[in-house]
């Protein structure tokens, strides 16, 4: 499990299992493949990217997100921070609750795009670097 450090609080990023990877995946590529999105963009979001390649995407990133149907939308936020806990001194306490509420009133949106983030690098990053399938060699 990945930690990220957002808003002043320690967020624990859990796993998805390979069906909720492949949903969520399937929500967001036609997102990432109208940007163009590269496996390197992917992977900067979740760093300190250069300041100028965010902000020149982000007006696309906008319009994209916009775009976006509501029930994916929610599929996206709610699957990732399901997986997600917040540290509570010695313990962990998760970010979601059953009804799909955030557990803590001062997670506002940037706070939760920024866990969202987390958890879509954490989890989707190795299937947007995997390497192209190899061709078979040609029949003679």
């Amino acid at each position: 499990m990945a930690q990220v450090q957002v808003g002043g609080f320690t967020y624990s990023v859990g796993p998805l299992n390979a069906f909720e990877q492949f949903h969520v995946a399937r929500r967001i590529m036609p997102i990432l493949g109208r940007l163009g999105v590269s496996a390197n963009m992917i992977e900067r979001f979740g760093k300190k990217a250069d300041g100028d390649d965010m902000l020149a995407l982000m007006p696309l990133v906008f319009e994209q997100v916009a775009a976006m149907d509501q029930a994916d939308a929610d599929y996206v936020l709610h699957t990732c921070l399901a997986k997600c806990s917040r540290q509570q001194d010695t313990s962990w306490a998760p970010v979601l609750s059953a009804s799909k509420s955030l557990m803590f009133a001062d997670i506002d949106m940037p706070a939760m795009l920024q866990i969202v983030m987390a958890s879509l690098q954490q989890n989707l990053a190795s299937f947007f670097q995997a390497p192209p399938p190899s061709t078979p060699p040609a029949a003679s």
